[in-house]
């Protein structure tokens, strides 16, 4: 996929027949939960209440992150290294009307920059927050 996205600016794309087809992809996206080294999370924060409830529990250590660009929302990606979690299931708490704090666990998908935002045009990574500037951060559960 990499190589015909380089070279063709496309990627095929398999039909509901098991043909094929070449789109030109507007965003890409990375699954959560359990890959071959550990257990990756995403916490979004959608709303100045979620970020508070999350701040107001423990800070969030630095790590990976971006946003959409929409006021108070952004998302925190944190890896747990033991890689035993298979079942660990996503979570939405309602912070306040209209605003959402989500734990994304095994299979839910979150869409990174520079990929295209519907109402700010694209999504961004927070200062510094770059993978190519800081590791993903270790999440440490309180069960």
């Amino acid at each position: 996929m990499l190589n015909e996205l380089q070279q063709y600016e496309k990627v095929p794309v398999r039909n509901r027949h098991h043909g094929f087809y070449k789109v030109t992809p507007t965003g890409i996206g990375v699954l959560c939960g359990q890959n071959s080294q550990e257990f990756l999370i995403a916490i979004d924060c959608d709303g100045y209440s979620a970020q508070a409830a999350i701040i107001a529990h423990q800070p969030l250590p630095t790590t990976v992150a971006f946003t959409s660009g929409r006021p108070g929302r952004a998302q925190y990606l944190l890896k747990l290294p033991d890689i035993n979690h298979p079942q660990l299931k996503s979570r939405k708490i309602t912070t306040a009307p209209g605003e959402v704090l989500e734990f994304r666990g095994t299979k839910l998908p979150s869409i990174l920059p520079p990929s295209v935002h519907p109402q700010t045009g694209y999504y961004r990574w927070l200062s510094g927050c770059r993978p190519d500037q800081i590791e993903i951060a270790i999440a440490h559960m309180k069960i």
